[in-house]
């Protein structure tokens, strides 16, 4: 690849080198694979919390100044310390309202509680002595259940583990069996099994010999030693679960409440054995996981800046670049855009996004390529992740026109697309909530509410056909069919027992509704909004869960998961064609426009099984955290699956059905039940129930949140269909 000055010519070359120089500045230090300093200046950060849905809002807690807070991802900070006495020495968040934040103080105050994000706070520590505290937990299942671990201070009445049971109104000891005196610096909960907690011991004042890792099976109730492995008087100064495998652990020595320390140690079952890691002789402070990617951590230390492992702790390395300050008390992971890192340092905030790619002289060889000023500029517009871009030299001919100049940069910015076309979030979104008994239209690039209506008793399919909506009701067994750009109600047609999981012809002339009770699929005129018929889809007890058309609108695939199989239909006869046996019960399954390839959602197996439709075979069952709904992108290249179950963290995967292998994204808390997709598979939709409620928008190129739009008012919300252009 040729240098700029000899692609463009020198002026050519200097005229671009002026106009993008500022931009490649800013963006590295806006912290783009190097650390960037964000304030507050001065000032000794202990702790870091970030708002689970919002993520650009941060909270930290200063040393002798309170609590400060950002809402612009650490960009600019004020003071929230209303009502707060002593300094904040640990924060916690309240997952499903996250309003509510907890700060544990030293010995001045004890915990402090704000239900106002921060504005105010309020003491609550009925039942607490007055120790200086070190460590906060909120159970993730129940969070009125809070647990807070104290130092020994000069006093036998510190020391050790509370518990409380009404989120912080009153508290008692929860340290049963652990040797008294005992400083815990660190507590942990089981984010699957909340039941189970572990305590990191160690240090005080005056310091006393740390015991390693304590576990309680009982919430708290006793305690009983965890230790084989440890070296003998460890104090452990972090412990952090594995999100996805909880019997993986790992346990951080020598933060700033202990004194020497030796490193991480790791644990695969739970506890019950420890191995060193590489990372030895180093005062680490705390380990942060990638919800996403647990096999990647990092580990903040006390001298020696920040640490990352892309291997599960097997190998180590530094990741320091910017860190002025390597005094890191504290550091955070983004839990919805776990490429962004957070540390709390003794001189403020920095921050930092691990891209995979550089910007300015990636070469260092004192020239800036085409390729990296592309690179640079696609990295300043934070369109991520970095695709590949074409070559400004379209031609190949060694030589740039201004009309190639122009087409390479708005390439850049528009995220360097090599195939495809642009789409943009336009659209609107129907929404079904099966307690409330209503469906919703939301503006698809807003959030928006547009129009709610009220349906049959639990909707659940909700699909868009010929100006109408048409939502299933489970328990009334009918259809409701509204105007699509108002939600007027136009009729209700009786169709079968149970409706649920629905879907459309591909010319928009059917309406086709799963009928879970029986072994019916229920199949209306989209015209006349008339019953036309009931289709055989299985054996007695079939339980169709969910209908597929075929792209040439010939054949229906469905679903059965009481006879654990999937059918095929022939939509002129009505005859069954075919029956593939699935061994466990599936969920959805899926087609592609060339009817070569099944893919179907088998959850209790962890499982995608993928069948030859040409030869009748399974040839592939990629393991995936239980794929439930599915979502087929029109090119049959990218399915979006929901993961069934209440998983900590939530999260969707984007399946590839061409290489057969899956990448998760983490989701606000809650539970994600359907799915859908723009026409080219540029965004995804993922309906969140449980709390909060609402609907999570997925950039599918970027495997990551790109926004969140709750639904006031709802109880529970089910099916998403997404339509191109207005209701």
């Amino acid at each position: 690849m040729k240098p700029l000055a000899q692609r463009f010519g020198t002026c050519v070359a200097s005229a671009i080198a002026a106009i993008w120089a500022p931009v490649l500045v800013t963006t590295a230090q806006a912290g783009s694979n190097v650390w960037t300093s964000h304030g507050p200046f001065a000032l000794h950060v202990f702790a870091l919390a970030i708002d689970p849905i919002t993520t650009s809002t941060l909270y930290v807690g200063m040393y002798d100044s309170g609590v400060f807070k950002s809402t612009d991802a650490g960009r600019t900070w004020g003071s929230v310390g209303a009502g707060l006495v002593g300094y904040a020495n640990t924060l916690a968040i309240d997952p499903i309202t996250p309003a509510t934040v907890y700060a544990a103080t030293n010995a001045y105050g004890g915990v402090f509680k704000s239900t106002n994000a921060g504005t105010t706070w309020t003491a609550v520590n009925r039942g607490l002595n007055t120790c200086l505290l070190t460590a906060l937990a909120i159970d993730p299942a129940t969070p009125s259940v809070l647990y807070v671990a104290a130092q020994y201070h000069d006093d036998s009445s510190c020391g050790g583990v509370f518990k409380s049971m009404d989120a912080g109104v009153t508290w008692a000891r929860a340290d049963a069996g652990l040797p008294p005196p005992t400083s815990v610096p660190a507590l942990a909960i089981d984010p699957v099994m909340p039941r189970t907690l572990y305590a990191g011991t160690g240090g005080g004042f005056p310091a006393i010999d740390g015991h390693g890792v304590f576990k309680s099976t009982d919430a708290g109730v006793t305690w009983a030693a965890a230790n084989t492995g440890l070296p003998p008087s460890t104090c452990v100064s972090a412990v952090a679960i594995d999100p996805l495998v909880p019997g993986t652990l790992y346990a951080a020595t020598g933060g700033p409440w202990c004194g020497v320390g030796n490193g991480i140690f790791k644990s695969t079952d739970a506890g019950s054995t420890w191995i060193t890691t590489t990372l030895t002789n180093a005062r680490v402070s705390a380990v942060a996981i990638d919800p996403v990617t647990p096999s990647t951590l990092y580990a903040s230390t006390y001298g020696d800046g920040v640490f990352k492992s892309t291997n599960a702790g097997t190998t180590w390395g530094a990741v320091s670049a910017g860190l002025t300050n390597t005094l890191v008390a504290a550091l955070a992971i983004d839990p919805l855009i776990p490429i962004s890192l957070y540390a709390g340092t003794s001189t403020g905030v920095f921050s930092i996004q691990q891209v995979a790619g550089c910007i300015g002289d990636c070469n260092s060889d004192g020239a800036v390529t085409v390729d990296e000023l592309v690179a640079g500029v696609n990295i300043a517009k934070d369109t991520l992740p970095l695709g590949e871009c074409p070559s400004f030299d379209v031609g190949d001919d060694g030589r740039v026109t201004i009309e190639e100049i122009i087409a390479g940069v708005d390439n850049a910015l528009s995220g360097c697309r090599t195939e495809g076309p642009t789409e943009l979030l336009v659209g609107t979104l129907f929404v079904t909530d099966s307690i409330a008994n209503k469906v919703r239209t939301i503006d698809a690039a807003t959030g928006a509410i547009l129009a709610s209506a009220d349906t049959g008793e639990h909707p659940v399919g909700v699909e868009k056909a010929n100006g109408k909506v048409y939502v299933a009701n489970e328990a009334s067994g009918t259809i409701s069919v509204f105007d699509s750009a108002t939600l007027s109600p136009l009729t209700v047609i009786p169709a079968c027992d149970m409706p649920h999981h629905t879907a459309v012809s591909p010319d928009g002339s059917r309406v086709y509704a799963a009928c879970v009770g029986t072994n019916k699929v229920a199949v209306v005129d989209a015209e006349t909004d008339a019953l036309v018929g009931l289709l055989t889809s299985g054996a007695p007890g079939a339980m169709t869960h969910q209908p597929w058309p075929t792209k040439d609108g010939e054949r229906l695939w469905v679903a059965n998961f009481g006879t654990n199989d999937i059918t095929e239909i022939d939509l002129q006869t009505g005859a069954i064609l075919r029956v593939f046996p699935l061994g466990a019960r599936p969920i959805e399954v899926v087609v592609p426009a060339d009817a070569k390839t099944a893919y179907v959602s088998v959850p209790e197996e962890s499982k995608m099984k993928v069948f030859n439709l040409e030869t009748n075979e399974l040839v592939a069952e990629p393991t995936m955290l239980a794929p439930e709904n599915l979502m087929l992108s029109s090119d049959g290249k990218t399915i979006l699956a929901s993961w069934s179950g209440t998983h900590n963290p939530t999260a969707v995967s984007i399946f590839d059905t061409e290489r057969l292998t899956s990448v998760g994204v983490t989701l606000p808390r809650g539970l994600a039940s359907h799915t859908d997709l723009t026409p080219h598979a540029k965004f995804g939709f993922v309906s969140l129930a449980g709390r909060p409620q609402g609907i999570v928008v997925v950039d599918i190129e970027a495997a990551a949140v790109h926004a969140f739009y709750p639904i006031p008012g709802s109880t529970l919300i089910h099916a998403v269909r997404y339509a191109p252009g207005p209701p």
